[in-house]
């Protein structure tokens, strides 16, 4: 059972065993943007893209994750995942909803459009939907744009840089260390105040950028051995602030 468990989460019992990556590149001194976050606690749900889905989550609950694309043309967030997929709900509602339900819970807002040309006007809407929700020190706000995020941990949130895609089990040693150099350069130039990543990237941000907060999730929520060790490891590790899961 051990065995057939392993095999069926054999991504999660990879991570947890060491992996050197490579040698030809050293962990980065880089130190993060020094911004707050009140956090209930880390365990999070990813992709409350829809009020009706607050209905069945736990309480009390660390916070949610939503996909949003700022519209230029009204000066508002529409909220969510696919750009093929578009959707008429407002950020403002799926806000209201939680407000009344679970007031004290985090709201992680994945920026997909972050765009330079409306960026300060993506900026005034996050003020005003803060001060509007009450969620200072709550509200994350990602990207993958480290340049345009830059305004966003100037002025106080705690902003997390979207690292690319990689999967290091799957990459050669090459492309591992011009990906190292290549985020360390970014995180020098535009400091954010955490990373995110895929769970199988955890290790690799975490041996190179150990100064680095780790913002991850993961699409299995299927428990056994290995996801109750691999959340074990997770929760014990002080570098990770919150791990996503999915709606279910």
């Amino acid at each position: 059972m051990l065995g057939t468990d392993i095999l069926l989460h054999k991504g999660m019992s990879r991570v947890m065993l060491p992996e050197p990556f490579t040698d030809r590149v050293q962990p980065m001194n880089i130190q993060p943007a020094a911004s707050p976050l009140k956090n209930q606690h880390k365990y999070w749900v990813r992709g409350v893209n829809d009020p009706s889905l607050l209905q069945g989550l736990k309480q009390p609950l660390g916070g949610i994750e939503c996909d949003v694309y700022f519209d230029s043309s009204i000066h508002s967030f529409y909220v969510y995942h696919d750009s093929s997929r578009m959707s008429t709900i407002r950020l403002d509602s799926l806000l209201q909803a939680l407000q009344k339900m679970q007031p004290e819970s985090g709201v992680w807002l994945d920026m997909k459009n972050l765009e330079p040309y409306y960026a300060h006007d993506a900026l005034k809407e996050v003020n005003r939907i803060r001060d509007t929700y009450h969620l200072q020190e709550r509200l994350i706000i990602e990207s993958a744009r480290p340049d345009l995020l830059k305004a966003f941990t100037d002025s106080g949130y705690y902003s997390s840089y979207y690292i690319p895609f990689l999967n290091p089990y799957q990459a050669n040693e090459d492309s591992i260390v011009g990906y190292i150099e290549d985020v360390g350069r970014l995180l020098k130039e535009y400091p954010s105040s955490a990373v995110s990543g895929y769970y199988f990237q955890y290790p690799l941000i975490r041996k190179f950028f150990p100064n680095y907060p780790i913002l991850t999730w993961t699409n299995d929520s299927y428990v056994s051995l290995v996801t109750y060790s691999f959340n074990r490891m997770l929760k014990n590790d002080e570098m990770v602030k919150v791990v996503l899961y999915p709606v279910d």
